[in-house]
């Protein structure tokens, strides 16, 4: 199996990282290999995850251009085989280049295809793409197409040679094989496990944590770029989201208001698969005891907690005042660790850090950093995540396997996880309750008035810490979670279609000389790139 991921596991703790380390430790008996995209090589220079033994390798992809190779070849490939790439191409054959690519941003992937067997494909193709398009023909046809974008003509060229860029480095490359590529994001990872698995003849399969259409769209809309600017990367964005869709022989959620979001932007209802996160419960044995059992007199100091990344979105400033006032409505005594990495944001920690000492919070917030919460969660009485945009925060199962109560805002799977009667699969009829309290997010006033429900409920707070084991127990065990990737694993290798991911038409290595001899010359060294670490 190949998983497929971006700036995250193993350089990136938390979040996607954690849950593929996670997947990785939890199918001990199926190899992998790791193909990962960073912008560039500072960000893997450290890595914050242990590699399992059963991870074969890992090839790093950098998206920044000054950490590509000189020339533009696949390192992968044998000299010879580029002896009879062309870069001439007619008049109709650029068009054709053209108005396959405005295809693509109607949801036509057909020319799309064609284009990536004549023109990008390493095993295949017989002309270069960016020659082409460079080329004097390729530059008057550019010109006459694209005049009435309201754009230079330099202008429109180098935002299209962004796109053709990213097409060239990704699409150009020859990839490991492997039985199953699993990208663990959208766009860019989702476009490297399509374009493996259409070189390779083997399935895809797709999961979206968030939604990084949606998200790309959002941090575009937020640029000072012009409009006409910002509407050709919306067009690039939805135009590669829907490709990665159409290719993905499966696509796995967490929750229900992701896959209708994302049926939106074109997924295939019929290719859903509903495959929540897991914890495992034996990892928080010790934090578990201690806080089923705890007492809670009535001169406690509660231990108050947020736990994960030190980042703007996850609502750390929503939190801060949320503290400033639960300290004017109640005298019970608390404190608030704020356990996390600020990973490249210590300008935001450090502006935390200013904002506490200036409102007098110094004494009761503490920024501890990174700890391993196996341990912490023994030590927190109610954690709290004020996140603005999130999918199914792994530290919320951590909480609830500890018997923390937790506060959460209402995004993403949250509600599900934490409040939505379970049923109990023992006992017809009957539900666990809530492990904590869902508010909305960017209300600081009721995250206050939630922590200090907690506080002064004791049959509520003593239903929540019971409820979030029982939980976790029905829901969302590793193991159950574990099997449920394997079996699709195992589904879709033996359901693979004749095509690639489905489409004949992408079938495009196939008997052909220069793919077989491609195939032939790197059986045995297909991982000899500076790129790519053996394991």
């Amino acid at each position: 199996m190949v998983m497929v991921t971006e700036c995250s596991f193993p350089y990136v703790k938390g979040g996607v990282g954690g849950v593929i380390d996670q997947m990785l430790k939890g199918l001990p008996d199926t190899k992998f290999g790791l193909i990962h995209l960073a912008w560039d090589e500072s960000a893997t220079r450290a890595r914050k995850y242990d590699i399992p033994g059963n991870v074969r390798w890992v090839k790093n992809i950098y998206l920044d251009p000054r950490n590509q190779p000189s020339g533009s070849r696949p390192r992968f490939l044998p000299r010879r085989i580029f002896a009879p790439t062309k870069s001439s191409c007619s008049e109709a054959g650029i068009m054709t280049i053209l108005e396959a690519m405005d295809a693509a941003s109607r949801g036509d992937y057909s020319g799309v295809r064609n284009i990536y067997r004549d023109y990008l494909n390493p095993r295949t193709r017989a002309h270069d793409l960016r020659q082409i398009l460079r080329s004097r023909e390729g530059m008057l046809a550019f010109e006459n197409r694209y005049r009435n974008l309201g754009m230079s003509l330099t202008r429109t060229f180098w935002l299209y040679d962004n796109f053709i860029s990213l097409l060239m480095l990704l699409a150009t490359d020859i990839y490991p094989d492997g039985q199953v590529y699993h990208a663990q994001t959208q766009l860019y990872a989702g476009l490297v496990a399509a374009i493996a698995a259409a070189q390779n003849g083997r399935p895809m399969v797709l999961t979206e944590h968030g939604l990084n259409i949606r998200d790309s769209i959002a941090f575009m809309d937020n640029t000072d770029l012009p409009p006409v600017e910002k509407d050709t990367w919306r067009t690039w964005f939805r135009s590669v989201g829907r490709l990665v869709y159409e290719e993905a022989s499966y696509a796995t959620y967490q929750f229900e208001r992701n896959v209708q979001e994302a049926e939106t932007a074109g997924l295939d209802r019929s290719k859903v698969r509903m495959i929540s996160n897991g914890i495992n419960l034996a990892d928080f044995a010790r934090a578990r005891q201690r806080n089923a059992t705890k007492s809670l007199p009535t001169n406690h100091e509660w231990t108050i907690a947020y736990a994960g990344r030190i980042v703007e979105p996850k609502g750390i400033l929503d939190l801060i005042d949320a503290i400033e006032i639960l300290r004017t409505k109640t005298s019970i005594r608390f404190k608030v660790d704020m356990i996390g990495p600020s990973d490249g944001s210590e300008a935001f920690l450090r502006k935390c850090e200013q904002i506490t000492k200036k409102r007098g919070l110094a004494g009761i917030i503490k920024f501890t950093g990174p700890r391993a919460l196996s341990e912490a969660m023994a030590e927190v009485d109610i954690l709290v995540l004020p996140t603005h945009t999130d999918a199914l925060p792994i530290v919320l199962l951590e909480a609830m396997a500890s018997s923390v109560p937790v506060v959460a805002t209402d995004v993403g799977a949250i509600m599900e996880v934490i409040a939505d009667p379970v049923p109990e699969p023992a006992v017809p009829g009957n539900h666990v309750g809530p492990a904590g309290i869902v508010i909305p997010a960017k209300r600081p006033a009721l995250i206050a008035s939630a922590i200090k429900a907690l506080m002064t409920d004791m049959p509520l707070y003593n239903a929540c810490r019971h409820n979030g084991p029982a939980r976790i127990e029905i829901n969302h065990r590793a193991d159950k979670i574990m099997a449920q990737y394997h079996e699709l694993y195992q589904f879709a290798t033996r359901h693979q279609k004749t095509g690639y991911c489905g489409n004949e038409a992408t079938r495009l290595a196939k008997n052909t000389n220069i793919g077989a001899m491609v195939a032939a010359e790197t059986r045995n060294t297909r991982l000899n790139d500076s790129n790519v670490i053996s394991m």
